[in-house]
């Protein structure tokens, strides 16, 4: 749980695509969205979607519980947005509080959380077919950095077709926008570059192993260009859209073997992270932690300026440069 609030403090919107196919055939083999969800208006098939999220999801375990909080529909431009909630159960916990009197503390429980109650947060969607010939319906997720609502919403989604067509099988990705990457190599400024090793190197091993014995270690080495940014970034880019090549090859670093590397690039004013990985294969997310405004009470982001933000991302940057 400490992870799961600790993450909380980045607000990011992650951009997928919903595709369906027939049972037994190759992932490029798709169908329409109204080949599969009918071919009546995007309202009657969000409506359709809703009452089945009417009875909150529960995971097969019963650990997991996902249903809709809030509905904002926009369906003059084919669009739903709204808030799910996500519920998760666990051993029994308990909410203290806290109580201050000068510098003295105490904390006190003030209610449990048996372990057939779920301790739930929102997250903010939107979904839209931008077409009504469209392949795939375009789904955008919030997350606490990489605390969120996917996954249980695929598994919710693919059970809900199932009762509307059990031939259907969807899958939902990460959005590629090619002429994105393009884009970010005429046009980013690279501000920070991030190397990461699994496991640590053997100078650091006696400080840490001998104090936590069977943990997994991660070391991180962040660089950050405070003035014009990482200009000469730009040429490695353009080598992994060239060639077939690796992180070791292209940008080797003395004296720190690493793994991972990713990129914090500006765009139009919006920070991206890229995973160097294969940055070709632009999975389009977006860190709007500076840009959406926070509950003071509740944390949480305000709806309309979350909405605000993913309305911009999705009609200015990812629409005009796909097909659906």
């Amino acid at each position: 749980m400490q992870n799961e609030l600790e993450q909380k403090a980045s607000v990011n919107l992650n951009i997928y695509v919903i595709r369906f196919k027939e049972k037994g055939t190759s992932d490029k083999e798709l169908l329409k969205v109204n080949d599969v969800l009918g071919n009546i208006s995007f309202e009657k098939k969000m409506q359709e979607m809703i009452t089945f999220f009417d009875t909150p999801y529960v995971s097969g375990n019963n650990e997991r519980m996902l249903y809709i909080h809030q509905l904002d529909p926009d369906y003059t431009n084919n669009t739903l947005n709204g808030l799910f909630r996500r519920g998760v159960s666990s051993e029994e916990r308990y909410i203290d509080e806290l109580q201050t009197s000068g510098r003295s503390k105490k904390a006190s429980q003030i209610a449990t959380i048996k372990t057939d109650q779920y301790t739930s947060t929102h997250f903010f969607f939107s979904l839209c077919q931008p077409e009504s010939d469209s392949s795939g319906i375009l789904f955008v997720a919030q997350s606490f950095k990489q605390y969120g609502f996917k996954e249980l919403f695929e598994e919710s989604f693919r059970k809900y077709l199932e009762q509307k067509n059990p031939d259907i099988r969807c899958f939902i990705t990460q959005l590629s926008v090619p002429a994105l990457y393009d884009k970010i190599i005429d046009e980013c400024i690279v501000k920070r570059l991030t190397f990461k090793r699994h496991g640590l190197p053997a100078d650091y091993e006696d400080s840490f192993l001998n104090m936590e014995k069977g943990e997994e270690f991660e070391v991180s080495l962040s660089v950050q260009a405070k003035k014009n940014g990482f200009s000469f970034f730009k040429n490695t880019l353009k080598s992994f859209k060239e060639k077939d090549t690796t992180l070791m090859e292209i940008f080797p670093l003395e004296n720190f073997e690493y793994q991972d590397l990713s990129a914090e690039v500006f765009l139009g004013g919006k920070k991206r992270v890229l995973n160097m990985k294969k940055p070709t294969d632009l999975g389009t997310y977006y860190d709007i932690t500076d840009d959406v405004e926070i509950d003071i009470l509740t944390k949480h982001p305000v709806y309309d300026s979350i909405k605000s933000q993913s309305q911009n991302i999705t009609r200015q940057e990812i629409l005009p440069n796909i097909t659906l």
